[in-house]
């Protein structure tokens, strides 16, 4: 990624796909973590680059296939940014920001798609 950030530049936006535990280093002012490849539960654990930025936001969207696969949001998420347990064809998102320290959530998990 270059030294331009959002918004004057893209967005970073990166796939996750697999299963296991997934190390992720978040540097732009946006974030696009899409996890729409999964093939078992995913535990996601962030890095902060040295100039990440108070007030940045990260953006997590869930796609789940036919067997829904939890998402454990591991190190660099606050204790308030809940877990998803995954639903079989179902879509999530949820918005964080960076506080200084950690990802905290805006709200809960929103289920875009609902298979239930």
């Amino acid at each position: 990624m270059g030294d331009t950030k959002f918004p004057f530049g893209a967005a970073d936006v990166q796939a996750i796909v697999g299963t296991g535990t997934k190390a992720v280093t978040v540097s732009d002012n946006l974030t696009v973590l899409g996890l729409s490849t999964m093939t078992g539960a995913i535990t996601l654990n962030l890095t902060f680059d040295q100039n990440y930025n108070t007030g940045a936001r990260v953006i997590i969207h869930v796609v789940q296939d036919t067997t829904g696969r939890d998402i454990t949001l591991g190190t660099g998420f606050a204790a308030s940014a809940a877990d998803l347990t995954g639903v079989a064809s179902d879509e999530d998102i949820i918005e964080l920001y960076y506080n200084g320290t950690a990802l905290v959530n805006f709200s809960d998990w929103v289920k875009i798609v609902d298979a239930a």
